[in-house]
């Protein structure tokens, strides 16, 4: 940023400024937030300031303006609430229902004690550009202050439960979110910080709103929460979190400093953390199956996303034997992942043997509680060694699609795949098992760390439809053959190349297969054969015809070239 001249001054004045609606409303969204804009830059030309940066959030506006040495601070806010106010509540009926548009009070400084750079990256992240993360830190406070902790959190949410289910009983009356937070906060001597324990009280509340959510989505099965926690999460917010060098103080409420010092929980920053932009949250997780304590904390990392490689568009088909194809038209690799199945066959077996076990036991029986106890520790490890499995699966999918220079990756749409379908039990089974939902989640955020959109998109008949004549066949195998023009290929790949064509030509069968389809084995994933042949790490072979080997057969290949 240069210094500005004219006739006998030289200057640099830059004001950073902060502006609310009233009362804090988040009304500065669509045509009114398109129209602050216009109305504030229009205004800064008028008077010859430059608005180097103008973040609008619904609830509040950010600009950075480099004024004129005779503008005070109070000038540029008064100019550009007075502008916007006037014609934004002339055009918004809506905003007339306050007093003002603007609150009187403002937020000013210059940004001589502040970096530039400190100060753009404060802008872009308000305008959601940042990347958020959680990283998992190990826990060093006492486990009867961990305890303290959750079990506090626990009674607050509930005893929020047990009130409002009462009510409901009882006078046949839906306990408001409002009225249950004030009944709360009567009745909570809890050692936690205020914001601390509405994140308690707005955990069943949260739960609602989801049961209600997959209700309106067809969802007849789901509860509404009933069940009773001893222990519960404990959440830290933005404004419970201070940062004092290389450590976290967490607050624990408290009237007196002395209280308040006395309570505060401390958690050393890692090095690799230290150049974070913000803390947004910190949560009190227990790790079942370790059985301890760890931190979960939640960081603006500063980082934004890298630009789209390119505009090519990438399809992937999300399967139970395979956890996803990945292609586009020329080029496709089956990300090929038996141990996911067999580790969820597996774990389905032993909590089915375990269950047994506790239906036989007395329910006051030590030999039930230590089942029990079991059981929970088995359930943990399981989703452990699930997740980092998906996490590499969906690596790979998104390392395809950058190697690929794409700009858009299409994941068919298996939402409903299990919805109102009866198809015996070991075939529902399989698709109890099928975490399609994770893997998709894990690709979205890693997509979007490479500057890569997800679209979804219908996924009906791309696996029956053949991409050389259009015909509809169901297939039986892997492998895909078609009756009428003699075609065939992996089944889903079929799949894969379809919903590429119904995302480009709006419909099934328009696209060819690629031609080029290899098996990819995710890194350092280990893979159960039935053979005990071995190859050395990174070794290839070409694949024989179609339905003769079975992708379990491979050795542990990085990429074996196939079809």
């Amino acid at each position: 940023m240069e210094h500005r001249r004219d006739e006998h001054r030289i200057h640099l004045v830059v004001d950073h400024l902060i502006g609310c609606p009233t009362r804090r409303k988040p009304v500065l969204v669509g045509d009114v937030a398109r129209g602050c804009r216009a109305l504030s830059e229009a205004k800064g030309n008028e008077l010859g300031w430059i608005i180097e940066n103008l973040a609008i959030q619904p609830d509040h506006v950010h600009p950075v303006v480099r004024v004129w040495p005779k503008d005070s601070a109070a000038d540029v806010p008064k100019a550009v609430k007075g502008v916007t106010a006037h014609e934004l509540r002339a055009k918004s009926p809506h905003l007339r229902k306050t007093p003002s548009l603007w609150t009187r009070s403002s937020f000013a400084s210059t940004a001589g004690n502040v970096s530039q750079e400190t100060i753009r990256r404060s802008i872009e992240a308000q305008k959601g550009m940042e990347m958020i993360r959680t990283h998992i830190l190990p826990c060093t406070i006492p486990r009867a202050r961990a305890d303290e902790l959750n079990r506090a959190s626990g009674e607050i949410y509930t005893g929020i439960l047990v009130a409002h289910w009462r009510l409901v009983r009882k006078k046949r009356l839906w306990l408001s979110e409002g009225a249950g937070r004030r009944w709360s906060d009567t009745r909570t001597d809890a050692r936690m910080h205020a914001h601390s324990i509405d994140a308690a009280q707005e955990g069943f509340y949260k739960a609602c709103d989801v049961t209600r959510a997959l209700r309106r989505a067809g969802s007849a099965e789901a509860k509404f929460p009933y069940r009773r926690k001893k222990f519960r999460t404990t959440v830290w917010k933005t404004s419970g979190i201070q940062r004092e060098g290389d450590i976290l103080r967490l607050s624990g409420g408290g009237r007196t400093k002395k209280e308040r010092d006395e309570r505060a929980v401390v958690v050393p920053i890692p090095e690799r953390l230290r150049d974070c932009l913000r803390f947004l949250e910190v949560r009190l997780v227990y790790d079942k199956y370790a059985r301890r304590y760890t931190w979960h904390v939640v960081v603006e990392n500063g980082l934004k996303p890298k630009p789209a490689p390119g505009a090519n568009v990438v399809s992937v088909d999300l399967g139970e034997i395979h956890p996803a194809v990945v292609g586009d038209t020329e080029r496709a690799i089956v990300v090929t992942c038996r141990e996911r199945r067999s580790r969820s066959q597996g774990h389905a077996k032993r909590l089915a043997t375990i269950s047994r076990a506790i239906a036989r036991k007395a329910k006051t029986s030590r030999r039930r509680r230590r089942l029990v106890r079991a059981r929970v520790r088995m359930k943990a490890k399981h989703a452990r060694i699930l997740r980092d499995i998906e996490h590499k699966v969906s690596r790979e999918v998104v390392a395809f699609a950058a190697e690929r220079q794409a700009g858009t990756i299409v994941i068919g749409d298996v939402r409903d795949i299990a919805d109102g379908v009866d198809c015996g039990a070991e075939h529902n089974g399989r698709m109890s098992r099928l975490n399609h939902g994770k893997i998709r989640a894990y690709i979205e955020y890693k997509a979007a760390a490479e500057g890569i959109k997800v679209e979804l998109v219908d996924e009906h008949h791309t696996t029956k439809t053949c991409p050389g004549c259009g015909q509809r066949h169901k297939p039986r195998g892997r492998t895909y053959r078609c009756p009428s023009c003699r075609f065939q290929a992996h089944r889903d790949v079929v799949g894969q190349v379809n919903i590429l064509s119904r995302f480009l030509e709006g419909d099934v069968g328009r696209i060819a297969a690629p031609a080029d389809v290899k098996y990819r084995i995710p890194r350092d994933v280990r893979v159960l054969r039935r053979r005990c042949g071995h190859q050395p790490e990174g070794a290839s072979r070409p694949l024989r015809s179609p339905g003769e080997r079975s992708p379990a057969e491979l050795g542990p290949t990085q990429e074996a070239a196939g079809l």
